[in-house]
């Protein structure tokens, strides 16, 4: 199934690679916005989980193992996966966008399973990543806004080092500005919807079961030997 889906969305890219994302009918619009494109995702994602417990209950320890597969299920797929967000080039090539982004995707969650005490669990686990975690979501949000607004898409013409440079200072323009949604939006919103619900629950009140009165007396037919 995962390969049907891929290979429907590279067939679909190739009649539609030449329109622009805003076009209505293009290749981005479809493969990125349509969920029966992301079926393969979950497909992965289940896949995933299912190794991580085959896993979990037949290894034996091995040091030589961990040593090998630590770095090679943790860092690779998280390089791989930074290096291909600084690549000027990756809006030319949506069909694969999934396999670009979802393969490394995989693994890394496969590996921090497996290893969580790995360099890169330490460091995911650390109170300022998880709290940029939190923030994620606010980021996501206000990214697209900010970096249209800033025109980032100019930025590729230059050197690789000035491209480099522009987009770091871009990535932290944005998240200051999501903190600052966090802690003024969303945070608030998220307390303001708490509290709807918990006076909605309390709202909610369950008949109790009516009991039988302790002195009711209940008539019944009197036996004479």
């Amino acid at each position: 199934m995962v390969v049907l889906v891929f290979a429907l969305a590279t067939a679909f890219q190739l009649y539609r690679a030449g329109l622009p994302p805003t076009n209505p009918d293009s290749a981005h619009r479809w493969l990125y916005r349509m969920p029966v494109t992301h079926l393969g995702d979950f497909t992965l994602g289940m896949i995933a989980a299912l190794l991580l417990r085959h896993a979990r209950q037949t290894w034996t320890p091995s040091a030589r193992r961990d040593r090998v597969l630590s770095p090679l299920l943790t860092i690779a797929p998280a390089a791989l996966t930074l290096s291909l967000m600084a690549w000027p080039g990756r809006p030319s090539y949506y069909a694969s966008l999934d396999a670009m982004w979802i393969v490394p995707a995989v693994v890394l969650c496969l590996g921090l399973g497996l290893y969580p005490r790995s360099l890169l669990g330490r460091l995911l686990s650390l109170r300022a990543v998880v709290f940029l975690g939190e923030v994620s979501f606010a980021f996501y949000l206000v990214h697209r806004p900010i970096m249209y607004a800033l025109k980032a898409e100019r930025f590729g013409a230059g050197s690789a080092a000035g491209y480099l440079g522009k987009m770091a200072l871009i990535v932290v323009l944005i998240t200051v500005v999501a903190i600052v949604c966090h802690f003024l939006v969303e945070r608030p919103a998220q307390r303001l919807l708490n509290g709807l619900l918990r006076i909605k629950g309390r709202e909610v009140k369950v008949l109790p079961t009516q009991a039988r009165p302790a002195d009711a007396v209940v008539d019944q037919p009197s036996v004479r030997v």
